[in-house]
């Protein structure tokens, strides 16, 4: 976006440039100028119009999820009580919840159940969290992977007024197991 700015600039600029040498005439070269102002003005209005649209899709994009705690809903069930369906179902049995700690299980059958949540869910970051921590537990290779895409939707749902805390604290866990030592090194 940046380069196509740049191009527009510089094209606006040697046409200007052009325009002088080929109109002696000030009041004509005036006239291209205001011309190519009006056209930069409409431009910097259709750029800003896009973004805008950009930071409304995202924000659509993520609404729902950045309110859903780890169990894929905004409310996680109690005992007894299960999801039947959706994305609360498809992660039934991957966790164990007690009163007041939400905890992953580790286990081939939840990671392999979980993998399954981001091919169907890939807007909802948990599952990559409870794969990259796991497997970073387990000490296997491509836990970085899942880690850096949990981080990339947390970093958008955390921007979304009333998120779930849940993704603050999952952020922060995810950065600080890949950089334990805060940038100091």
């Amino acid at each position: 976006m940046i380069i196509v700015i740049l191009i527009f600039i510089l094209s606006l600029t040697s046409g200007i440039i052009g325009a002088y040498f080929i109109f002696k005439d000030k009041s004509r070269l005036l006239g291209i100028l205001l011309i190519c102002i009006a056209i930069a003005i409409a431009f910097l209005g259709f750029l800003s119009d896009f973004i805008s649209r950009q930071q409304i899709n995202r924000i659509e994009k993520y609404s729902n999820i950045a309110k859903m705690m780890p169990c894929g809903s905004d409310t996680c069930m109690g005992k007894g009580l299960h999801f039947t369906g959706g994305l609360g179902g498809d992660l039934e049995g991957t966790y164990i919840m007690t009163e007041d700690k939400f905890t992953y299980k580790c286990d081939k059958e939840s990671i392999d159940k979980m993998i399954k949540v981001t091919k169907n869910y890939p807007d909802f970051p948990f599952s990559y969290y409870s794969i990259a921590t796991c497997k970073k537990d387990r000490g296997e290779e491509g836990w970085k992977e899942y880690a850096e895409r949990a981080i990339d939707i947390f970093e958008e749902t955390t921007q979304i007024k009333d998120h779930n805390s849940a993704h603050d604290e999952g952020l922060e866990d995810l950065k600080n197991d890949l950089d334990p030592f805060g940038g100091l090194f």
